[in-house]
């Protein structure tokens, strides 16, 4: 007999959030062109130029975190990968509760907007979700929300906590929903 997760009607509006987030070229699927203005909104926030090697570094990391997806969600292999693709993907991360996809998933981030601190200022933070066109003001908001000790800053060990909450929680009221802005 096998389970198959049904996500709460709260996790999927958060998943099809994500979806619309990463759709930056908005053309209703993901694709590697999505990946690749994702890195360069990016580390043009972070004042990094794009034909600088680090700004070619993260775009290329960005190029194979693409190539990741579509191996594992676009199922029909037309390098695109749909929202019902998209959505049954992070279905099975989610039922599965991995810590590795996402450990990986804040490492790939982190190596290249953190710093050695182990702590995530908002700089960095804004620096990380400005790449999805999340303005500045609401990327205060959120981090207010995520830094729960109010310092300035987050630790790793949180962060990650707070990304994986994004995705597993069915709390509304949680912070780790604030992490990619408010889910509408």
């Amino acid at each position: 007999l096998q389970f198959k997760m049904v996500l709460s009607d709260f996790q999927k509006k958060k998943v099809n959030y994500l979806f619309d987030l990463n759709d930056l070229n908005k053309s209703g699927s993901l694709d590697e062109d999505d990946y690749v203005r994702y890195a360069k909104n990016a580390i043009q926030k972070a004042n990094i130029t794009e034909d600088s090697a680090e700004g070619q570094k993260f775009i290329q990391s960005l190029r194979e975190e693409w190539k990741k997806l579509a191996n594992k969600a676009d199922t029909n292999k037309d390098n695109l990968v749909s929202r019902d693709e998209y959505l049954e993907y992070y279905t099975k991360i989610i039922e599965s509760k991995d810590p590795k996809f996402f450990e990986e998933a804040a490492s790939s981030y982190l190596k290249y907007f953190g710093d050695a601190s182990a702590k995530i200022t908002f700089k960095e933070y804004y620096a990380l979700i400005s790449g999805l066109g999340i303005s500045e003001a609401d990327a205060k908001a959120n981090f207010e929300h995520l830094d729960q000790d109010h310092d300035g800053a987050i630790p790793q060990p949180e962060f990650l906590g707070l990304l994986k909450g994004f995705l597993l929680s069915d709390n509304p009221a949680d912070p780790a929903n604030r992490f990619f802005g408010v889910v509408a």
